[in-house]
């Protein structure tokens, strides 16, 4: 699943996808964080929040990896 999400991100470089990137950002981090990949998991997180501040699924990541 990650793969794919990567696979995504690679087709989808305009700047106009930004809120696809964003949401694959934050499902990879998701998905890593599932795996007990934490520095994976706070790498993707984080590039949601660069690429968009308000990022729900970023900032709710990034407490769930504080929690854990």
């Amino acid at each position: 699943m990650i793969e794919r999400w990567e696979a995504l991100l690679e087709r989808n470089k305009v700047p106009s996808f930004g809120s696809i990137r964003v949401t694959a950002y934050g499902r990879i981090g998701d998905l890593k964080l599932s795996l007990d990949d934490l520095d994976g998991a706070r790498q993707w997180y984080k590039k949601a929040l660069q690429e968009d501040l308000d990022d729900v699924t970023g900032s709710i990541g990034l407490a769930r990896l504080l929690v854990r």
